[in-house]
């Protein structure tokens, strides 16, 4: 027996016999959920509704989730915002999670994330998110509505591979402790390492989407790109040889994380290739679907007109391209003055001129800019003055550092480094919550 079918035949006697506590959990969810909403359905989606979530065993030999429940509910229409986070507040609460609002970053640790979707947006949206709810979650409460998710997987947004690899810049960012990885205490950098696996396992689900042989499975999704890697990506194999192992192996490996694995993963080699494969597979991605350079200037609008212009197509029908470009800028400008005065409620001193950048996707520009913090990080761990100073004045484009500069002045670059990623990921916080209208 190999190595992958013994942990999948261990993952599922771990699953099985964790399910009487995950179903108790989730039972409470849906309790509190009814308790504040009149949804149609509640679904689990992600990782768990397939039934490939992460877990952990403990030396104990119990077993713990890894990153979390991800709760769908679907509505006619959409509630306040406030109401989401109330439940979302009450149930981590309840279950002894915390909640990410008191988080330092709000991928640390285990916890209930609660969206929202209404029947309208999961039948029509050109999203993954809904693509994946017909294809595998679970109901947990409802009418079940899966069956009117009409969306192709050829009708997806490219839009789909932004969401999906960027983001993980901003979980590499937020998630990374240098003086963890110089001490290489595993054990506290649980998190980072299931960063690092995850990343490799959507690698994998964009390549597969790019070659139209998805599957619902993370595991039948990474094998079949792996299988085929020679004859799909021989460009892609020049530069990353290894990059077809990686992906199944993540796949995999992914779904048990025990103390033998923690005490044998290289951690710091994995973090420092796993972001050097990552920069390999943007700067792919943008060039194969996009056809343009990694850059601000080559990125500002060209993947927000796509969606406004998915959005107003389905609104109006055929509409010029001036149109949709205008209706862009109109857009960023109105994402920026959002960002602008959620930045100023909470401390920050975003620049007024913000919203007259030329290059005015907000989203997209910390996006680069935490790239550039991650690579800022040499191979010895420590910190490239050059890079960070360089992020540094990009930096203060977007946010008035006046106050900062002058006690960094005298401070290792290891301190400035801290500073600037602590700053990027709030930023990135911001942002997402705004231009993605999350509710949390």
């Amino acid at each position: 027996m190999d190595d992958a079918t013994k942990i999948v035949n261990e993952y599922s006697r771990l699953l099985k016999d964790f399910s009487i506590e995950s179903n108790y959990q989730l039972s409470i969810v849906v309790k509190e959920i009814l308790k504040e909403i009149k949804p149609i359905a509640i679904y689990l989606i992600g990782s768990f509704g397939r039934d490939e979530g992460s877990i952990r065993v403990l030396k104990s030999g119990s077993v713990v989730p890894i990153r979390d429940y991800d709760v769908l509910i679907v509505l006619n229409k959409r509630v306040a915002s406030e109401k989401i986070r109330k439940v979302m507040e009450r149930v981590n609460t309840m279950l002894g999670f915390t909640s990410p609002n008191f988080r330092n970053f709000k991928f640390q640790g285990f916890c209930v994330w609660v969206t929202q979707a209404t029947l309208k947006e999961i039948s029509s949206a050109p999203f993954l998110k809904f693509y994946e709810l017909r294809e595998s979650s679970k109901l947990l409460w409802g009418q079940d509505v899966r069956r009117l998710v009409k969306v192709k997987l050829s009708e997806l947004l490219k839009y789909n591979f932004v969401l999906i690899l960027f983001s993980k810049i901003h979980g590499l960012l937020g998630l990374l402790a240098l003086n963890f990885l110089r001490e290489n205490r595993n054990d506290e950098m649980l998190d980072l390492i299931y960063e690092c696996l995850k990343i490799y396992v959507e690698i994998g689900t964009c390549l597969s989407l790019l070659t139209g042989k998805y599957a619902p499975s993370f595991i039948e999704r990474c094998l079949e790109v792996s299988k085929n890697f020679d004859v799909y990506f021989r460009d892609l194999q020049e530069k990353i040889p290894d990059l077809s192992c990686m992906i199944s192996y993540c796949a995999y490996r992914r779904l048990i994380i025990d103390d033998d694995y923690l005490c044998a993963v290289r951690l710091k080699e994995f973090f420092l290739k796993t972001r050097d494969d990552l920069k390999v597979i943007l700067n792919y991605f943008i060039k194969e679907v996009y056809g343009v350079n990694l850059t601000l200037k080559e990125l500002n609008t060209k993947v927000v007109e796509e969606v406004i212009g998915s959005y107003l197509m389905s609104k109006f029908g055929y509409l010029p391209k001036f149109f949709v470009k205008l209706v862009t800028q109109v857009y960023l400008r109105y994402v920026c003055l959002k960002f602008l005065i959620e930045g100023w409620k909470n401390g920050y001193r975003i620049r007024l001129r913000t919203l007259f950048y030329r290059q005015s996707n907000i989203m997209m520009r910390l996006w680069l800019l935490g790239l550039r913090v991650l690579d800022s990080v040499k191979q010895d761990l420590t910190i490239d003055a050059e890079i960070l100073s360089e992020t540094l004045r990009e930096l203060d484009k977007i946010i008035d550092l006046s106050q900062l500069r002058k006690y960094w002045i005298k401070a290792s670059p290891n301190i400035v480094f801290s500073c600037i990623k602590e700053i990027i990921v709030k930023l990135m916080d911001m942002a997402d919550k705004i231009f993605h209208r999350k509710d949390y």
